[in-house]
């Protein structure tokens, strides 16, 4: 049996996986088919959290991805000649957003190269595909992207 990850990116995605949740809970009394299945979510509004079913519980692990880390980044990016960089918001107009990316592709896409957003970002993905590597005889981890 294979295992997946499903990674959700930003509301739309926290919303697809709380129906993959919830379909899980209702169909099978569980919020995941199995421990070869993992939800992540990446969400620049941290307040955003997973809905939980009617175990009072949540199998979906939210990586919150601080938007206040990227002046740097979009310093470093501005000052390269070999790219476009005309899709960079202004850092004060990104630093001045507290409820996350809002729909805005730009700072989503920034989002995960700020701060160690990427670091940690990579470090929950490792150790999912560690959990579900357990259960999975065949090695083979499908990486599921919604959003």
């Amino acid at each position: 049996m294979s295992s997946i990850i499903y990674i959700g990116i930003g509301s739309t995605g926290l919303n697809i996986l709380e129906e993959i949740q919830q379909f899980h809970y209702e169909s099978e009394g569980r919020n995941r088919p199995g421990e070869n299945v993992e939800y992540l979510y990446c969400e620049t509004d941290v307040s955003n959290l997973p809905k939980k079913t009617a175990s009072g519980d949540t199998d979906i692990v939210q990586v919150p991805l601080s938007l206040g880390n990227n002046e740097i980044v979009i310093r470093d990016l501005s000052g390269r000649k070999d790219l476009n960089v005309d899709w960079l918001p202004m850092p004060a107009e990104l630093l001045n957003s507290e409820s996350g990316a809002s729909a805005k592709p730009t700072f989503g896409r920034l989002s995960l190269w700020g701060g160690n957003n990427y670091n940690q970002f990579k470090d929950v993905l490792l150790q999912s595909f560690q959990r579900v590597q357990q259960f999975d005889i065949s090695r083979n981890t499908e990486i599921i992207i919604v959003g």
